[in-house]
């Protein structure tokens, strides 16, 4: 379109030019350089108009290349699943530690090694802990991801749960409030195991090698095991 603009603007001004000329001789006695001058701006604004279609018609080639350019490019789904199954592990890492603390804080009390106002504290900040956290896996994007975090929000909840009824155990001194504690507790477990579990299914399904996998779960053994053994120091 552009070529074609051109040709017709070049023909047109040579068309121009010739009769100017021709009539510029004959008026020239009279009107020679207002007439000059009209030509030079004639064929100026003639100028103008072509380098104004290439300026038009380059700043369209540019556009498209700056489209191409700022196009997103395409996201490697392994290396996405990577990314996330990095991030959902270092929270089911912070949910392991804090349930076992839990789980510690109610034996400590049971053999009376640390005050109930201690414990009824530590509750109170767990129960807050948990309530906050299980408001944070809402960053999978693909469904398997999302259906992955859903059991971490389970986990959390149900930890929420057991530090509640222990509060409300440490005031009415009811068993039934106990029970419910220990009733999340153990879901709360039983959570984690799931977790684990999919773990796996999900790096499959994002065709993880097996060696790949097993390199995954004996990091998760050593993750664990660190955090076990921290805890029995403390």
């Amino acid at each position: 379109m552009g070529i074609v603009f051109m040709f017709l603007w070049f023909v047109f001004a040579i068309l121009t030019f010739v009769s100017l000329i021709i009539w510029l001789i004959k008026r020239k006695k009279k009107h020679g350089l207002r007439t000059l001058i009209f030509f030079v701006l004639a064929a100026l604004c003639m100028v103008a108009a072509i380098n104004d279609q290439d300026f038009v018609d380059g700043l369209s080639q540019d556009s498209t290349a700056t489209t191409a350019k700022t196009e997103e490019p395409e996201v490697d789904p392994k290396q996405q699943g990577i990314e996330f199954d990095e991030r959902a592990w270092k929270d089911f890492l912070q949910l392991y530690e804090t349930h076992n603390k839990l789980v510690k804080a109610v034996s400590l009390y049971a053999e009376d090694r640390i005050s109930k106002l201690d414990f009824y504290d530590f509750c109170k900040e767990a129960e807050q802990w948990f309530a906050n956290k299980s408001l944070s896996f809402k960053y999978g994007k693909t469904d398997d991801e999302k259906e992955y975090l859903r059991t971490f929000e389970t986990f959390a909840l149900a930890d929420q749960q057991a530090a509640k009824s222990l509060m409300k155990y440490l005031d009415s001194n009811s068993m039934k409030d106990l029970s419910k504690a220990k009733e999340n507790i153990e879901r709360g477990k039983q959570a984690s195991v799931i977790i684990a579990k999919n773990r796996v299914v999900l790096l499959r399904k994002l065709n993880f090698t097996e060696e790949e996998i097993q390199k995954t779960i004996e990091q998760v053994t050593a993750d664990l095991e660190e955090i076990d053994k921290k805890l029995a120091e403390q």
